[in-house]
């Protein structure tokens, strides 16, 4: 009977034990709060452009403010924008790596 019991808390521990006896404790993500926001509704969203053209495709004076203004201003969101989302998918990975999300 002995040993029966003890083969029985050898298979237990060989198994693991059951999730009811360890509790993980939880693990902070620490995630920027931009990777919560969704683009398409959201105007406070890192990648929802801002920058906008309006003008005359026939005035000179339009087209400098599309290529000096608008233009860079666009090259700049995009850059933040992916800046953010790389951060973001470090963040899931952590998560991912310490079995937080699948």
């Amino acid at each position: 009977m002995g040993r029966l019991i003890l083969a029985i808390a050898l298979c237990v521990t060989l198994a693991g034990c059951p999730r009811w006896f360890v509790k993980a404790d939880p693990v902070p993500a620490q995630c920027d709060a931009m990777c919560y926001v969704d683009d398409k509704t959201d105007e406070d969203s890192a990648c929802a452009s801002r920058a906008k053209w309006e003008g005359d495709p026939n005035d000179p004076a339009a087209i400098d403010a599309l290529i000096y203004g608008t233009v860079p201003a666009l090259r700049k969101e995009t850059w933040t924008c992916g800046v953010r989302l790389k951060a973001c998918q470090q963040c899931l990975e952590r998560l991912k790596k310490a079995g937080v999300v699948q």
